[in-house]
């Protein structure tokens, strides 16, 4: 018995307190559908799997904090990755598509790093976190502090004096080598805007350095503005809530619809190869910048990557994957 078979026979009946109507919310799958959504799933599995050894190896780098940057995004394009594969092995493609639009934000935050200077980069997105941070609790200070404007509650002396310690802190970092050339360059270019009379702020960490304003702006900048307009515009209104029946309704005639069954699998191809390109391209970009001496690591994934990339093709000819999967 193979995997596939150990893994969908190990499966029990489930008793449900309410019955499901198997119309909108199809329960028990054809052995087909089956099959289909976990050689899906299983793709995103083999990333995550080697992604897991990716985040294993330790960095030795005098002064490499900046390193932990596009570390901890690689670990979040796991996560998502991860995340996407366990709702493609139910046939969940909209969600999935939310995930993913995150996913590209993070693709584009990674492959902006490894373009080039990425200490400098990276020490501009701590910087902007770091600020954010400030600014929060500042708003904090001023809204539920004895003199502030909140009505209901109010921050007491000690509580005060903690949140005025720990801006205090982070300020201090300001002048740690790497943050203090990202603060100067915000000083400036704050400044230069204010003399201009520049309404829009300098908000992004990737828009330092004269760096894109936005991501728009930065899709453009790698080379990917067509994933931006033809994905993340759309699956943007689907994570806000601006598009209810964007893949929700079908129509069946003159002036009548029906809607998709939940989990509707009818974008499942789409989902995972974005996902797959997406999360792929920044395991590459990530290992070949940080760890160039894993190059015979990375060879294999890419060898992997380019023979399934060929399978996932192929699959959506026939919507079942072939057997050599």
């Amino acid at each position: 018995m193979n995997d596939q078979e150990t893994n969908m026979s190990s499966k029990k009946e489930t008793k449900y307190y309410f019955e499901p109507n198997e119309e909108l919310i199809p329960r028990n799958l054809t052995p087909d559908l089956e099959k289909y959504f976990y050689s899906y799933g299983r793709v995103l599995d083999e990333i995550v799997n080697f992604g897991s050894q990716v985040l294993s190896w330790r960095v030795q780098h005098e002064n490499g904090e900046y390193l932990n940057i596009p570390l901890m995004l690689i670990r979040d394009v796991m996560d998502l990755t991860d995340s996407c594969s366990l709702l493609l092995y139910h046939g969940a493609a909209d969600p999935a598509k939310i995930l993913a639009r995150s996913l590209f934000e993070n693709f584009l935050y990674v492959t902006y790093l490894c373009q080039k200077d990425l200490k400098k980069r990276s020490y501009a997105y701590m910087f902007s976190s770091v600020l954010d941070d400030i600014k929060y609790h500042k708003t904090v200070l001023k809204d539920f502090s004895k003199n502030g404007g909140a009505k209901t509650s109010s921050l007491n002396g000690a509580q005060i004096c903690d949140i005025e310690e720990l801006i205090s802190h982070k300020q201090s970092l300001f002048q740690k080598p790497g943050f203090d050339d990202a603060y100067a360059y915000y000083c400036s270019e704050k400044e230069r805007r204010r003399q201009a009379n520049i309404k829009r702020r300098l908000e992004n960490w990737y828009s330092y350095y004269n760096g894109p304003e936005n991501i728009r702006e930065l899709s453009k900048e790698l080379g990917v503005e067509f994933a931006y307009s033809f994905f993340y515009s759309k699956y943007s209104k689907l994570a806000h809530g601006n598009e209810t029946f964007l893949g929700k309704m079908v129509s069946t005639g003159q002036n009548s619809a029906d809607m998709y069954q939940l989990r509707s699998f009818i974008s499942i191809h789409e989902v995972l190869v974005y996902v797959f390109m997406f999360s792929t391209t920044c395991l590459v970009k990530y290992v070949s910048t940080v760890f160039p001496e894993r190059s015979n690591e990375l060879k294999l994934f890419q060898v992997w990557r380019e023979r399934q990339l060929k399978i996932i093709n192929e699959s959506q000819k026939n919507r079942i994957f072939p057997e050599e999967y």
